[in-house]
């Protein structure tokens, strides 16, 4: 059996404060060459860097995480290399600032406001929700804050269904499980209210 390898690519403006950057330097000093540690300070990750640094890349399977602002920029990459899309693990942490300039964002809801009506157990509460927030920020905003924690749509945390109206999810960032999606659950923190909504929550609030 080919013993496996991994080389660590971080991208940071100082290397100095690379997390846990003890930790990796005597793991990769124990790992017998096949642990290999790598930080670059200047700029993304680019496809030739990628090629330097891991040769065999058409065989090699991608786990990246970090905000969108650079993880999306890294699949772009990937797509270049042509890696397949079975060879990647992405995770998300937060959500994009300006999610209007993303490709699919339904056009004619830049800067409108919305109705959320939030049932929870036998209460119910109509708040207001921008368009280019998410219905967890909406939550957030009006005092009922859900349980949520990665707050890219990955985690599942802050489930909820969704009794009426109509969202639009990232399709990058929209975890959902297709028989959730068929039943009509979502998740708040990585969707984006394009109508008047009727929200079940199910976290204490």
């Amino acid at each position: 059996e080919r013993p496996q390898r991994l080389t660590l690519l971080f991208s940071a403006d100082d290397c100095a404060e690379m997390l846990f950057r003890t930790e990796f330097d005597e793991l990769a000093s124990q790992s017998g060459g096949r642990v290999k540690i790598v930080c670059g300070s200047d700029g993304f990750l680019t496809a030739d860097n990628i090629r330097m640094w891991v040769p065999d890349f058409a065989e090699a399977s991608f786990y990246v995480c970090g905000q969108p602002s650079f993880s999306e920029p890294i699949s772009k990459v990937l797509d270049d290399l042509l890696i397949r899309k079975t060879r990647r693990r992405i995770t998300l942490c937060g959500q994009p600032g300006d999610i209007e300039r993303h490709k699919q964002f339904p056009e004619g809801h830049d800067g409108k406001t919305y109705t959320i009506t939030v049932l929870f157990g036998i209460n119910r509460r109509e708040i207001p929700a921008r368009s280019l927030e998410t219905v967890a920020v909406a939550l957030e905003r009006a005092g009922l804050a859900i349980d949520t924690r990665c707050r890219s749509g990955t985690c599942g945390w802050c489930r909820s269904k969704l009794e009426s109206g109509m969202i639009w999810q990232r399709p990058e960032g929209d975890g959902v499980r297709a028989k959730d999606r068929d039943a009509g659950y979502f998740h708040p923190c990585s969707a984006y209210p394009i109508s008047d909504l009727t929200v079940r929550v199910f976290t204490r609030l």
